[in-house]
């Protein structure tokens, strides 16, 4: 596989260096420890033994935390981050998981393996690891596996989608040997999601600014590097909007949980979040969207905006019903 481009490389070091590094030292910072809210956070606990990536190193994609409410614990959230399926982690999404626990979630945050280092479909794999592997410990809180509900933003939104696919229909994956079960998710919550990544010109956005259009450009190659030649399987993984019209035309036969959708006005992927309403919507499953004017991708992460604080109370009320 030939190196990125160079401009490719200098955005994704940009983007990197911003997300992550003030992600990760706010994780560190006093100020933001979750115990000053009276959330106790249990780090770095494996989901599964040590993989190296597919450069062999040992990496520390297979850790995840716990948000621990202060008070009574209303149910469980598995959290997963997002990044372009290449950047950010556990710490740098720590404020999703005490927004849940501050509600009284118990909320799970994994890692899981990113591209180029990793390419498709490790993410996906490990991310049903991680959910398989929480499922199993909810007991330990009174809850039962099909309690969990699981959220993520952008690239986390798919895996997300794509693991309650998976959770209602295994056989469709048996191909691929996925080495994992999953009960079904009692709620799905996805935030500024990107569900389509194998169509090159679903991101030729002449509107969106250059870097981020450069930084969209390179996400399929990256984690994509060679879409010709996937299986009929593999490419149920790529673009789930495609599995998921599928599953709802035997609602009695496919078990979906309720599905819960936002985006931002202003984010370039905003199209993706409209296909999959749009599904929802025509074969009449259970579904909420909701778009927010002026918001940009991500935007739940950035706890001080106005559009935030409404889409978090938007999701909670919606946990609460």
């Amino acid at each position: 596989m030939e190196p990125p481009p160079f401009k490719q490389q200098l955005t994704r070091g940009i983007a990197k260096f911003i997300f992550e590094g003030i992600g990760t030292i706010s994780y560190h910072m006093p100020g933001s420890a979750p115990q000053r809210q009276g959330i106790r956070r249990v780090s770095n606990l494996a989901y599964r033994e040590k993989m190296p990536d597919d450069c062999g190193r040992n990496t520390k994609a297979h850790l995840y935390d716990i948000y621990i409410p202060p008070h009574n614990i209303k149910g469980a959230v598995c959290y997963v981050h997002g990044g372009g399926f290449s950047i950010c982690s556990k710490e740098t999404h720590h404020m999703m998981g005490k927004q849940f626990a501050k509600a009284g979630y118990i909320t799970f945050l994994p890692n899981y393996r990113l591209a180029p280092d990793s390419i498709f479909p490790a993410a996906i794999f490990d991310v049903i690891h991680a959910i398989s592997h929480i499922q199993s410990k909810l007991s330990h809180f009174g809850l039962r596996p099909e309690n969990l509900i699981v959220s993520g933003e952008s690239a986390g939104a798919h895996l997300a989608l794509v693991s309650s696919l998976y959770a209602a229909n295994p056989e469709r994956l048996s191909p691929l040997s996925v080495p994992a079960t999953l009960f079904p998710f009692k709620q799905l919550l996805l935030s500024c999601g990107m569900y389509v990544v194998d169509e090159r010109g679903l991101f030729d956005r002449p509107a969106t600014h250059p870097i981020v259009q450069e930084r969209l450009s390179g996400i399929p190659p990256r984690y994509l590097p060679c879409p010709e030649r996937l299986s009929v399987a593999e490419r149920t993984l790529v673009s789930p909007h495609i599995w998921l019209k599928q599953l709802l035309t035997q609602p009695d036969v496919f078990q979906l949980p309720s599905i819960h959708i936002n985006c931002g006005t202003q984010d370039p992927v905003l199209d993706d979040s409209r296909v999959i309403a749009d599904i929802l919507e025509q074969h009449h499953h259970p579904f909420q969207y909701s778009e927010y004017e002026g918001a940009p991708h991500a935007f739940m992460a950035l706890t001080h905006l106005k559009a935030a604080k409404n889409a978090w109370r938007e999701w909670l009320k919606v946990l609460e019903d």
